[in-house]
């Protein structure tokens, strides 16, 4: 349950401190085995249960680990596809800028 305190806890980081105004979508997380939807909505990020969600993020339990601790950047996961992301490219450019 450890890692899924800190999917709470990086939720709670990305609410307080991106900028994600204008962007409202849905976003399904899933590490490993576990998974988690919510929807970010004037500035405000909320679970939900969309069935088809408009970001899809998936990775490992190990690749979860790497980023939580600081041990592998946001866009090196990416680049060794590491981190699936399926996404329009203007969403998939707002994650780039967001996670740079």
């Amino acid at each position: 349950m450890e890692d899924y305190d800190a999917i709470e806890r990086a939720i709670e980081y990305l609410e307080e401190n991106a900028d994600l105004e204008g962007f409202d979508r849905s976003v399904l997380l899933r590490i490993g085995e576990r998974q988690l939807c919510f929807r970010v909505e004037n500035s405000e990020i909320k679970r939900t249960n969309e069935s088809d969600p408009d970001i899809k993020i998936e990775m490992s339990d190990e690749t979860f680990r790497a980023l939580a601790s600081g041990e592998l950047s946001p866009m090196r996961a990416y680049a060794l596809k590491k981190v699936r992301v399926k996404a329009s490219l203007k969403d998939i450019m707002f994650l780039t800028k967001l996670l740079g």
